[in-house]
């Protein structure tokens, strides 16, 4: 071990120069607010000396800084059995209930002193992971806590998908930083003051990969952003992060650092969403990114609602068109995917099922009038077609069909069942896209009213983008939590398909849950999903 990871505190450690120049550390005492010790240097130099080791001092400690920061904390590492990757978001809680949250390298760093040379007991708990429980129950381990150690506790995946890393908020590594596991220096990213973001919106467009965000809360007060967050990230291969690290988002911010309201259209004061985001050539060929917006005044309450399209001189969204409050679903909606059939290229979306769609034209999108919905055929045909004119027929519309006798389980295409249990998943919100690996259309989605009210993410596969979707099977869980509006990455996809990334909002909200977990809680988590894993060989 080299002497300076040997400075023990509050001693001096004395360096002598060749030319009676004397240097000498003092490890002071351990601050709460900082993660290392403070050092206090005493020079006795001629001024030239002086700033040359000043200089040298100051590139040392910027090298070997994490080296110091460990050395009062003790660390804990939750590792994946299979992958030995770290697993955010699982908890640690001591018999005395102090619990903590793994981050999204999987660590957890402890500065409680007097627990140093005490064996703790840590049970051990996160969705879709376990440990083998003793004869009493527990699930857990004993550890000896001691600065400057790291222990490692190793969980088996229960689920099919593996948990990765929360996207949005702050602090994603905060606890590896801490123990000097990762720098904790940062790129020169504008992060906006985020510390929540809710339901997630992107798209490839001008070579970059645009992100936009519902309700965002910020650090320094309750009440954030309520009129679109953006960030933009770069492409995997382009300059970005491989998806298997994370997304260095970039925030558009004001003047202040605060992340930028992207829907500024007046008057101020109004909630306005996007969704449906879409890149499409306009008639010069230029590519435009155009969204629905909607102005609302409450979660229920739409006061107003159209397109808007991006402004690269603004870096902002301004208003394209308003619709009639009557045109319900002749809008882009949700994740569009485009699809090329014999009739020519659409964009075709829906909340779950993807039963809406429109030419995958300039023109085309902003008028309401060239949408179509996928329905019943006529005269009570038990077939579907696309059709002008009529809504999209609901899940819920289907069902009755099947109650009443007018249709039954193999018309369905709204109906999915578990391959496991054979019950019908009531699915809420999702995306659909072609994969490559599979050669089919897949389905990433959350079941509502299940064995959480939002928290369980569902897989399937068909023929078609508008299904019909006969199987599904559970690839992740959130106990008495919520994880909605989850979305597959499609730009994200490895191996030609065969590995992809889907993420969600991990939030207390409808769950019933009161007790929200720090830094995860109303932010997007992370997962990854091999196509070849043998929990889904019934869907295929």
């Amino acid at each position: 071990m080299r002497q300076q990871d040997q400075w023990p505190l509050g001693k001096p450690v004395a360096f002598e120069h060749p030319t009676t120049t004397s240097l000498t550390l003092v490890g002071g005492p351990r601050r709460s607010d900082l993660p290392c010790s403070i050092l206090r240097v005493e020079l006795k130099l001629d001024p030239m000396k002086k700033l040359f080791v000043w200089i040298f001092l100051l590139f040392w400690f910027a090298a070997h800084e994490p080296l110091i920061a460990q050395k009062d904390l003790y660390g804990i590492r939750v590792v994946d059995a299979q992958t030995k990757r770290g697993v955010p978001l699982i908890e640690l809680k001591t018999v005395h209930h102090v619990s903590f949250w793994t981050d999204s390298l999987g660590y957890v760093a402890v500065d409680e002193p007097g627990w140093f040379g005490r064996e703790i007991y840590f049970q051990v708990k996160g969705d879709g992971y376990e440990m083998a429980a003793d004869g009493f129950g527990y699930a857990g381990v004993r550890l000896r806590p001691e600065p400057g150690r790291i222990d490692e506790i190793v969980v088996r995946r229960t689920q099919v998908a593996e948990r990765l890393y929360r996207i949005t908020g702050a602090d994603q590594s905060r606890d590896a930083k801490l123990l000097g596991r990762v720098s904790s220096g940062e790129k020169t990213l504008h992060h906006g003051n985020v510390v929540g973001q809710d339901s997630a919106q992107a798209v490839i467009y001008s070579n970059r990969i645009y992100w936009f965000w519902g309700d965002t809360s910020i650090f320094r007060y309750p009440l954030g952003n309520f009129r679109t967050s953006g960030a933009y990230s770069l492409i995997p291969g382009q300059g970005g992060l491989s998806p298997s690290l994370g997304i260095e988002l970039n925030y558009f911010v004001e003047e202040n650092g605060t992340v930028a309201q992207m829907c500024p259209m007046p008057p101020k004061g109004d909630l306005i969403w996007v969704d449906g985001l879409l890149a499409v050539e306009d008639g010069a060929g230029k590519e435009r990114m155009v969204a629905h917006y909607s102005k609302r005044k409450s979660l229920a309450t739409q006061i107003e609602h159209g397109l808007v399209v991006f402004d690269d001189s603004t870096q902002r969204f301004r208003l394209l068109k308003k619709l009639d409050q009557d045109f319900t679903w002749q809008h882009p909606r949700g994740h569009p995917v485009r699809v090329s059939y014999p009739e020519g290229d659409y964009f075709v979306f829906g909340d779950v099922y993807y039963h809406i769609r429109v030419p995958a034209e300039w023109e085309a999108v902003q008028d309401p009038e060239r949408y179509e919905s996928f329905v019943r055929g006529p005269n009570g045909s038990s077939s579907f077609q696309w059709r002008k004119g009529e809504p999209p027929v609901t899940s819920r519309q289907e069902r009755a069909w099947m109650d009443s006798g007018v249709s039954s389980d193999v018309d369905a295409w709204m109906q999915p069942k578990d391959v496991g249990s054979g019950a019908t998943i009531v699915l809420h919100r999702g995306s659909v896209r072609w994969n490559k690996h599979r050669q089919k259309y897949i389905m990433i989605a959350n079941q509502i009213g299940g064995d959480s009210m939002l928290g369980e993410v569902w897989y399937g596969e068909a023929a078609r983008p508008e299904g019909p979707w006969r199987k599904v099977v559970k690839v992740a869980t959130h106990a008495n939590y919520s994880y909605y509006n989850p979305v597959h990455r499609e730009f994200f996809d490895q191996n030609d398909g065969r590995l992809i990334y889907f993420e969600g909002t991990y939030v207390t909200t409808f769950s019933g849950n009161d007790h929200p977990v720090p830094r995860y809680d109303y932010n997007q988590l992370m997962y990854r999903l091999d196509l070849d894993h043998p929990g889904l060989a019934e869907v295929r």
